[in-house]
């Protein structure tokens, strides 16, 4: 049984011009294809990832093991000033930018 992504892709609903892949359906580019048929999720709604501790399914593996760490506590992202510990490195980032009396930095 044919998946909606691969019917999607048969269908020649993308074009490869170089050097970015577009998206016919909303007219975003990716330069590589495996970016490509990760954001045609968005329109087809697959999500094939489930974790089945929760039940919360993603439509691809970065947010799974992302959302993963919630349920492990794995916080692999410290800031060094005050080294509070962070689960995604775009948190930490976050952090690191935001003023506050008790982060001046």
């Amino acid at each position: 049984m044919e998946s909606m992504l691969a019917k999607l892709m048969l269908s020649c609903l993308f074009e490869i011009t170089k050097p970015s892949i577009f998206c016919n359906l909303c007219e975003r580019s990716f330069k590589y294809k495996t970016n490509f048929k990760a954001h045609l999720t968005t329109h087809t709604g697959e999500r094939p990832y489930q974790y089945n501790v929760c039940e919360k399914s993603f439509s691809q593996s970065l947010y799974f093991k992302n959302h993963m760490r919630i349920h492990t506590g794995e916080r692999n992202y410290q800031c060094e000033v005050c080294e509070k510990s962070f689960t995604q490195t775009s948190n930490l980032k976050t952090h690191m930018i935001t003023p506050s009396e008790k982060q001046p930095y």
